[in-house]
C-alpha cells in the first residue's frame, strides 16, 4: 500500500503544516470528493454529504482525490467544492482525509474552519503572484471593495501573518463581517479603539442579536468624524430592525443623497420600502423600489449579492419570474450560498426550467438537505422522482471543469507563521454563515408543500394555518390497496374495551404538526435576523460577565444555563414578567443549540404561546420534539423544581434519538405485550402536543362544541358519521380533522378514566394509553376506525365506565 501513496493526489505537508502550506496544497487538487448518504426528505431521493460530530463540533468529510475514498460520493472541481463547503449552514470544521469508514487508505487528516477554508478558496481566485507591501495592502482594499470577499481574506491573512504587528485593517474587518465570520470579526476589531472600529463592533453586535449593546459602541463615536456616516448607517439599520420603519426611511434617504456610505444606504432604503410597502399593490411604489436597487448596482461593493437578490425578489414578488431568476442566477455567480440557490431553483421551477432546478435541489442537498426537501417539493409531483434522479446522475457523470493555472506557492509570509484562526467557538457567535440585513426572501405564495406519503405522492396542500375545512373530508379506507390490517387488540387483562384501529402506513404523519404547519418555502431564508433566537446571544453574553468565562452553545453551556434558570426560580424575587423573560431566554439558548448542532428547524407559531412551538429535525431521521416547552414547565410548577440535570438530559435524549440506528421500536399492540413504555421525554413530547391540539380544537368551528364528556362523545360521533364515509379517503384537512377528534376522545379518557400515555412511538394511530384498571386504548386510531368502520364511540365509552364502576380501580 505505501507504494501506491505517491499515486495519490493528497496533502504531502510538513510533520506540524503552516497555514500556507495547507492552503498551498489545494493548487495540486484538480478535484475533492465527500461520501454521502440517502437523505429521504420530503420522500424523494435526495443525497448528503455524511457528517459527524466531535467534540461537540459539525464536521464534514473531504477527500482530496476519488481514489482515496469507496463510494457512494459526489465529486466536484476544488473551487465550486470549497463554496459549497463554506455555504454549509451547519458544518463549523471541515477535515480533509479524514479516518472514515470510506477511506481505502489511512491519511494524515488536516482540519480548516470556515475562516481558514475562505483564504484556501481566496488563494484559488487569486491570480499569482501577489503583490508586496504597499501595493498588497492596496489590492486588499480594491477586493473588499469590489466585493471580492475570499480574495481580500486570503490577501489579509498574507499581511497579518508577514507582519503581526501591522496596523489596523478596517476593511478586513468588513471582509469578515460581510463573510458572516462574525467571531473572526470580533476576535480582530476588539484590538483596536477607533471610531471605525466601534462601527465595526457594532454591526457585529447587531448581527448577533444584541442591539442595546451596538447602540452603547455606536454612542462612542464622536460627531464630526469621518466616520459618522458609518455611524449613522448603522442607526439606519438599528431603527430598521426595531420596526421603527419611517425613522429608517428617513436615514437611509439622507444617506443615500450624499454620503460615503452611499451604496449601504440605497440598499438599506430599499430594504425598507420593501418592508413598508409590499410590491405589487402599486405600481409607483414598485418602481421606486426597482429604481433604488438598479441605482445601489452602479457602484462596486460587497452588497452587490444582496442587491441582486432583493432584485429578484422583487421581480418575483410581481411575478416576472423569468428576470428573478436572471438576478438570483448573479447573486449565485458572486456568492454561492443555500439562499442564492434555492431562490434561484424557485425562479426556475416557475419558468418551466425544472432540469435545472432538479439539479440545484441535488446541489443544495449535499449541505443543507432540509431546504432541498423544501425546495423539491415544488417540483411537479409526477415527475419529481424521475427530475432529481436524472440531474443527480448527469452532474455525477460530467466532467470536472477546466481549471485555471494556480499559484505553486504561496507567498512566503503565509508560510512562516500560522495564523491565530484556531478558535473554532463563537462569542458572540453568528446565527447563520450569510449575514442578512433584511428579509430577502420573496413572499409566500398561497400554496404551500403539502406532506409526502411514502408512495412519494403529494396529499392536498395545506394551508399552514389553524383552520380545519370539512370540505370533501372523506375517510381513507384502511383495508385499501395497499392491504393495511387493522391492529389487533391489545386489553391484556380486560376485553371489555376494543381498542382503535391505527392509520395505514401509507401516511408519514406522526402528528396534527406535520398537516397543521406547513414547512416554509425554501427562499424564506432562515438566517435573518431572529428577535427570539437573538435572545440566545444575549443570555451566553450577560452569562459570560456574570461568570468571567466563555458560553459556548453545547452541553456545557447549557448546564450553565439550567444553572442560572434553577437559581433564578428558587430565590423567588422576581415578578412574573421577569420569570417568563429569564425562561424564554434559556429556552432560546436550547432551541439555537440544537439548530446549530443538529440541524434542528423552530417552528413558529406567531398565535401560540412559545411552550407550543416543536422543533423539527429533517436529518438524520424526521423527529418533532418541544424544547421550549423543558423550561416553559418552570412558569407552571410554582415551586416544585425539576431534578438538576433536567435540561441536559433532555439534550441527551435528542441526540441518542437522532444518532440512533433506523431499527424500528415496538408500538402499538405489541409494545403493550411486551410492556414497552416509550422514554420519558418522549411522553413529555406527546403531552404538549396534545395539550397544544386540545387548545387549538377550541378555537375551531368544527370542534369548538365539543364538550370534554360523555356529551361530547354523542357528538364526536355524529361528526364522524356526518363527514366521513367508509371506503372514501379523506383528503389532508380531513386527517386533521380526525387528529383533532382523536386528541379530544383522549382528553376525555385522561378526564373521566385517569388515562395516561403509555407508547407514543411510531404512528400516532398506534399511540396507546393505560386506565388504572390495567386496559390499553388507542384514542385516535379509534377515531380512524369509527370513521372507517361506523363503530359506535358511545358504546365504546360506556363498556370503559362499566368497567371503571365494577370497581377495578
Amino acid at each position: 500500500m505505501a507504494n501506491e501513496l505517491p499515486d495519490f493526489t493528497i496533502f504531502r505537508l510538513s510533520k506540524t503544516p503552516s497555514l500556507g502550506e495547507i492552503i498551498g496544497s489545494f493548487s495540486s487538487f484538480p478535484e475533492l470528493a465527500s461520501p454521502v448518504v440517502p437523505a429521504q426528505t420530503a420522500g424523494l431521493p435526495l443525497y448528503t454529504i455524511s457528517d459527524h460530530r466531535d467534540q461537540e463540533l459539525s464536521i464534514l468529510p473531504v477527500f482530496t482525490a476519488t481514489g482515496l475514498i469507496e463510494p457512494p460520493y459526489t465529486v466536484k472541481p476544488a473551487l465550486p467544492f470549497l463554496q459549497m463547503l463554506f455555504a454549509s449552514p451547519s458544518a463549523e470544521i471541515f477535515a480533509f482525509n479524514p479516518t472514515h469508514a470510506q477511506a481505502k487508505i489511512p491519511t494524515a487528516e488536516i482540519r480548516l474552519n470556515k475562516h481558514r477554508l475562505s483564504a484556501a478558496i481566496g488563494f484559488l481566485q487569486t491570480p499569482s503572484p501577489l503583490p508586496a507591501g504597499e501595493e498588497l495592502e492596496t489590492a486588499l482594499k480594491n477586493e473588499a471593495g469590489l466585493g471580492n470577499l475570499h480574495r481580500a481574506n486570503y490577501m489579509a491573512s498574507v499581511l497579518l501573518a508577514g507582519n503581526p504587528s501591522s496596523p489596523s485593517y478596517g476593511h478586513y474587518a468588513e471582509t469578515l463581517i460581510n463573510l458572516g465570520l462574525l467571531q473572526e470579526a470580533y476576535n480582530y476589531v476588539k484590538a483596536f479603539q477607533t471610531p471605525d472600529f466601534f462601527c465595526y463592533r457594532a454591526a457585529i453586535l447587531r448581527l448577533s442579536g444584541d442591539p442595546a449593546k451596538a447602540r452603547q459602541w455606536l454612542d462612542k463615536i464622536p460627531g464630526g468624524t469621518p466616520f459618522e456616516d458609518k455611524k449613522k448607517l448603522e442607526l439606519a439599520w438599528l431603527a430598521l430592525e426595531e420596526s421603527r420603519t419611517g425613522e429608517a426611511l428617513d436615514a437611509f434617504r439622507s444617506l443615500a443623497k450624499n454620503s460615503f456610505e452611499k451604496t449601504g444606504a440605497l440598499f438599506g432604503l430599499g430594504v425598507a420600502l420593501m418592508r413598508n410597502a409590499p410590491p405589487g399593490r402599486n405600481p409607483a411604489e414598485t418602481g421606486e423600489i426597482m429604481t433604488v436597487f438598479s441605482s445601489a448596482l452602479n457602484l462596486p461593493s460587497p452588497l452587490l449579492p444582496d442587491i441582486f437578490i432583493q432584485l429578484g425578489n422583487l421581480n418575483f414578488r410581481t411575478g416576472n419570474y423569468t428576470e428573478a431568476a436572471t438576478c438570483y442566477r448573479k447573486a449565485a455567480e458572486i456568492s454561492p450560498t443555500i439562499q442564492s440557490k434555492a431562490n434561484l431553483g424557485l425562479a426556475l421551477i416557475k419558468t418551466g426550467n425544472l432540469q435545472e432546478a432538479a439539479a440545484l435541489v441535488n446541489d443544495i442537498a449535499l449541505t443543507d438537505p432540509a431546504s432541498a426537501g423544501r425546495l423539491a417539493t415544488e417540483l411537479p409531483s409526477d415527475s419529481a422522482f424521475k427530475l432529481l434522479e436524472s440531474s443527480r446522475q448527469h452532474r455525477d457523470s460530467s466532467p470536472p471543469a477546466a481549471e485555471k493555472p494556480r499559484p505553486a506557492t504561496i507567498p512566503p509570509g503565509l508560510a512562516a507563521a500560522e495564523l491565530q484562526f484556531a478558535n473554532f467557538n463563537v462569542l458572540p457567535k453568528t446565527p447563520s454563515p450569510k449575514i442578512n440585513r433584511s428579509d430577502t426572501a420573496p413572499e409566500p405564495e398561497p400554496v404551500v408543500p403539502a406532506p409526502i406519503s411514502q408512495n412519494g405522492q403529494n396529499n392536498e396542500p395545506s394551508s399552514g394555518t389553524a383552520t380545519v375545512s370539512l370540505e370533501a373530508a372523506l375517510p381513507r379506507n384502511v383495508t385499501g390497496a395497499r392491504g393495511a390490517q387493522p391492529a389487533e387488540s391489545a386489553l391484556p387483562q380486560s376485553t371489555a374495551a376494543n381498542p382503535a384501529t391505527p392509520q395505514p402506513d401509507a401516511i408519514v404523519m406522526e402528528s396534527l404538526m406535520d398537516a397543521v404547519c406547513a414547512a416554509p418555502r425554501p427562499m424564506e431564508t432562515e438566517t435573518k435576523k431572529d428577535d427570539f433566537l437573538g435572545r440566545a446571544f444575549k443570555l451566553a453574553s450577560s452569562l459570560e460577565e456574570e461568570f468571567n468565562k466563555k458560553m459556548y452553545f453545547n452541553a456545557n453551556g447549557l448546564t450553565e444555563v439550567e444553572k442560572k434558570l434553577r437559581l433564578t426560580f428558587m430565590q423567588g424575587r422576581q415578578n412574573p414578567q421577569d420569570a417568563l423573560e429569564m425562561v424564554k431566554d434559556c429556552a432560546a439558548f436550547l432551541c439555537f443549540l440544537l439548530k446549530e448542532r443538529h440541524k434542528g428547524r423552530l417552528i413558529k407559531m406567531p398565535d401560540f404561546d412559545h411552550w407550543g412551538w416543536p422543533v423539527v429535525f429533517e436529518t438524520p431521521k424526521h423527529m418533532t420534539t418541544y424544547p421550549i416547552q423543558r423550561a416553559w414547565k418552570l412558569l407552571w410548577e410554582g415551586e416544585s423544581l425539576p431534578d438538576p440535570g433536567w435540561l441536559t438530559q433532555y439534550l441527551r435524549y435528542v441526540e441518542d434519538e437522532l444518532n440512533a440506528k433506523t431499527t424500528e421500536k415496538a408500538q402499538g399492540a405489541a409494545a403493550v405485550r411486551n410492556k414497552v413504555l416509550s422514554h420519558p421525554e418522549r411522553r413529555i413530547d406527546v403531552q404538549t402536543e396534545h395539550r397544544r391540539i386540545i387548545i387549538l380544537t377550541t378555537t375551531l368551528e368544527e370542534t369548538s362544541h365539543i364538550e370534554l364528556g360523555r356529551s361530547g362523545i354523542l357528538k364526536l360521533e355524529n361528526a364522524l358519521k356526518e363527514n366521513f364515509r367508509p371506503d372514501i379517503p379523506p383528503t389532508a384537512d380531513g386527517w386533521k380533522l380526525l387528529r383533532c377528534y382523536g386528541h379530544i376522545l383522549a382528553e376525555i379518557l385522561i378526564k373521566d378514566f385517569k388515562a395516561v400515555w403509555y407508547n407514543v412511538d411510531g404512528n400516532d394511530g398506534f399511540w396507546s394509553m393505560y386506565l388504572p384498571w390495567r386496559t390499553f386504548v388507542f384514542p385516535i386510531g379509534k377515531i380512524y376506525k369509527a370513521a372507517s368502520n361506523r363503530e359506535s364511540l358511545s358504546e365504546y365509552y360506556d363498556i370503559l365506565r362499566a368497567e371503571k364502576l365494577k370497581g377495578h380501580i
